[in-house]
């Protein structure tokens, strides 16, 4: 093997590394988990045009037409309170998922859209949730 060959191998495989626990560290399940908040994990089903969630009850389908989807223009994530939910989505989460939540944080992060349960004492860590930092430190 030539040393540059052997040395480019050895560069791809540090940064492949790096770049592995950079993003495990840096992602917002990773935030989710450390700080013991409940968060469904959903995937963009493109036929039938929905959003599955893995729920403790099973497969949970909500139409991607629903207002909570729509962010307002310039954020990437909706807060579901009491007073802004049409569709009733966080007392239908609150009634079978957890009667500790009292906010719903909607948002996507690493192609999965998320909703994630804050509790009063979650709600400490909204800001630390939605900062988009991480966004820029895996562009540079």
């Amino acid at each position: 093997m030539q040393k540059s060959n052997f040395l480019n191998f050895l560069v791809d495989e540090t940064f492949r590394i790096q770049e592995k626990s950079h993003n495990e560290l840096w992602s917002l399940e990773r935030k989710l988990t450390d700080y013991k908040i409940n968060f469904l994990r959903g995937e963009f089903i493109p036929q039938t045009q929905l959003l599955r969630f893995k729920t403790p009850l099973g497969l949970l389908d909500i139409p991607i037409n629903w207002s909570c989807f729509a962010p307002e223009i310039g954020r990437d994530f909706t807060h579901l309170r009491g007073d802004n939910d049409p569709e009733s989505l966080l007392a239908i989460l609150k009634a079978s998922w957890d009667k500790n939540v009292s906010s719903l944080l909607i948002t996507q992060a690493q192609g999965y859209c998320y909703i994630i349960g804050l509790s009063k004492t979650d709600e400490q860590h909204f800001e630390d949730l939605i900062n988009p930092q991480e966004i820029f430190i895996r562009a540079a």
